[in-house]
């Protein structure tokens, strides 16, 4: 949203630009100049859309690795459980791993995404790895009464 309205008005200082330097005898030339540097002012807020975009990736997979580790573990502590206090968290550890797979799904969008329609995309991702996060601390603590 606030990147279309960035190139938005980007575009509209070009035109009115544009539009006043119509007076001269040199119209062609500011034209041709002011069309480029809008052309490259919308460039540069699309690379720095996609830097940003990257970056988010970037943090969200490196959050993901951390989790799975640690769900790998609390699989071992999990197995390692006796089996009366098994059946209640290996039904919180099946939620936890479908929660992980649901949020690498979505990072799978995201990279996919346009700079148009990614924004919505982090907030669902940023939402679904606070969900996991939170599932994770409850299984913990889950295991941590047993």
């Amino acid at each position: 949203m606030r990147i279309s309205r960035v190139v938005t008005m980007m575009v509209c200082t070009g035109l009115i630009a544009l539009l006043i330097g119509c007076g001269g005898d040199s119209t062609d030339n500011e034209a041709e100049k002011v069309q480029e540097e809008t052309k490259e002012a919308v460039e540069a807020v699309q690379d720095y859309a996609s830097e940003k975009k990257a970056d988010f990736e970037e943090q969200i997979r490196e959050q993901l690795e951390a989790l799975e580790q640690d769900i790998a573990q609390m699989e071992s502590k999990v197995e390692a459980m006796g089996q009366d206090a098994q059946e209640g968290v290996e039904e919180q550890l099946a939620a936890l791993k479908e929660q992980r797979q649901n949020l690498q799904a979505k990072l799978e969008q995201l990279q996919d995404a346009g700079n148009d329609t990614w924004q919505e995309l982090k907030k669902e991702s940023s939402q679904a790895m606070e969900d996991l996060k939170q599932s994770y601390e409850d299984l913990q603590s889950s295991t941590s009464e047993n």
